[in-house]
């Protein structure tokens, strides 16, 4: 398969990775007595403590899982696990639902290198600068449509928190079942494979 067209299709997934346009109001949606009604001392004490500790200790596991099962499975996980982050977040009530969900974003968080990673093993040398400016403006893209989107929702209240997150978890879904449908192509799109 011609390595541009690999790189356009990871690339678009990557748009769609970062599209999470409840991530810049989490606090917010959090603490709202509308929504969760947690306080500052839950949520910056017991919640979101468990991103960095759960990030951490799935590292190192998670960059041999990717020698040994290569990019397809942990790049499946990290979807399949932010679409947990996101279930969680919309339906969950207590602390530990939100630090199950700080756990599953943690894991997610260290699965990206995957995806990171995968487009240096399809391509040249040659073409590593190219490639890395075209996955960092790939997920820039993302983020910045996703704030972006987020912020007209929500200033012109449009919409509220929920609906941010339940976008957010939309998009989560669709890059987690895009996988599936592409697997009957995949004999002539290597895509997501090694």
């Amino acid at each position: 398969m011609n390595w541009k067209l690999t790189v356009g299709l990871v690339c678009i997934f990557g748009v769609l990775k970062k599209f999470r346009p409840g991530t810049p109001f989490l606090t917010p949606y959090l603490k709202s007595p509308q929504f969760k009604n947690f306080t500052n001392e839950q949520i910056y004490g017991q919640i979101y403590t468990h991103w960095a500790y759960s990030n951490l200790i799935s590292m190192i596991p998670i960059s041999l899982c990717i020698d040994w099962l290569r990019f397809t499975p942990i790049i499946i996980l990290e979807a399949l696990l932010l679409s947990v982050t996101w279930v969680l977040l919309i339906f969950g009530h207590s602390i530990f639902h939100m630090q199950l969900m700080q756990i599953s974003f943690g894991i997610a968080t260290s699965a990206d290198v995957a995806y990171s990673s995968y487009l240096y093993s399809v391509v040249s040398k040659s073409k590593y600068k190219r490639v890395t400016s075209l996955i960092r403006m790939a997920t820039m893209t993302g983020k910045f449509a996703a704030y972006s989107f987020g912020q007209f929702l929500v200033s012109t209240e449009i919409g509220d928190y929920l609906l941010l997150n339940q976008a957010s978890f939309f998009c989560s879904s669709m890059r987690f079942f895009s996988h599936f449908r592409m697997s009957h192509y995949r004999s002539n799109f290597k895509f997501l494979s090694y």
